[in-house]
């Protein structure tokens, strides 16, 4: 039998699997990511995969592709990421050719939510033909088939909806340099710096060290917190907002919800972006549900993404 595998390559994480060819995964393994060059992002890279291989004990040579969802933004045709933000001092990482010459077998790349989206439809009927899927983690993306096309944009960045102006006038500073992005104030790496900023502004009590705070101990604190409880109700309606223009532009049936800050507080996320999406919303109200591979959206989408193209 033949198998293929998957890469899903984050901020701070890169994860691999095994898949037989109808798309169940056999095994998987990750490292943490936080390369000091370009050879030891790629060594990183590869070392993973053929790590996952020799885990799941397939052969090398019976990997039939590889299917990669990375981080962006992306240089598609190149196969590469532009300006990565955790690789210092490199203005291209070149992915696809390292994998492909490591496996001798054809790598395709996909930005991570697209192969979020691409794992929704393949792992669920099969045929949805308007689905998006918005991963809300260390960053934030969408992912969207629209028609039963799976969007892809110019150099494979379409639907990078993390880096919507939600609030024109906040000076929450996203990693691209922009201000007041639905990233800055609402993803895993920079809700710490939200609370902080909403502390100052506000009279909220709170037991929370605010030095130190981030999404996990909000999240903990939500309930018993006031600051917490403020935050998070904020960060709700923000999340809705950024779930409202994915609905208007591309007008989907279902919107699945995955990344680590959404999988790890499902509840609250979801449940807040359910509440306040209705006020947001013209026409169509689509279903928000969490991801149908939780943790392993992006990596099962990757897979299923070079399956889809056999």
């Amino acid at each position: 039998m033949t198998h293929v595998a998957g890469l899903d390559i984050g901020a701070s994480t890169v994860r691999a699997g095994v898949a037989d060819t109808d798309g169940s995964l056999l095994d998987s393994y990750q490292e943490a990511f936080a390369p000091t060059d370009a050879s030891d992002a790629t060594a990183t890279i590869t070392g993973v995969l053929l790590e996952t291989i020799a885990q799941a004990g397939v052969d090398e040579d019976g990997i039939e592709a590889v299917g990669i969802g990375s981080m962006g933004p992306l240089d598609r045709s190149a196969g590469a990421i532009s300006d990565p933000p955790n690789v210092p001092d490199i203005d291209r990482l070149r992915i696809v050719e390292p994998v492909s010459t490591a496996l001798d077998c054809p790598v395709t790349l996909y930005n991570d939510a697209v192969a979020g989206v691409i794992g929704e439809r393949y792992y669920g009927d099969g045929h949805r033909q308007n689905i998006s899927y918005v991963t809300i983690s260390t960053g934030i993306g969408v992912g969207a088939i629209v028609d039963g096309t799976v969007l892809h944009g110019e150099g494979g960045n379409a639907g990078e909806l993390g880096h919507l102006t939600l609030e024109p006038d906040s000076s929450r500073q996203c990693g691209c340099g922009g201000t007041g992005h639905w990233e800055a104030l609402c993803s895993g790496e920079n809700v710490g710096a939200t609370a902080r900023q909403l502390a100052a502004a506000t009279d909220h009590e709170t037991t929370l060290d605010l030095s130190t705070v981030d999404a996990p101990t909000l999240f903990a604190a939500a309930g018993s917190d006031p600051l917490a409880e403020y935050v998070l109700d904020r960060v709700g309606a923000w999340n809705a907002r950024g779930i409202a223009a994915v609905t208007h532009a591309y007008d989907p049936s279902a919107i699945h919800i995955g990344g680590g800050v959404a999988i790890n507080n499902q509840d609250r996320v979801i449940g807040d972006i359910r509440s306040y999406l209705p006020d947001h919303v013209i026409g169509n109200v689509p279903a928000v549900e969490p991801a149908t591979k939780g943790r392993d959206a992006v990596l099962c989408g990757a897979i299923a993404g070079v399956l889809d193209e056999r």
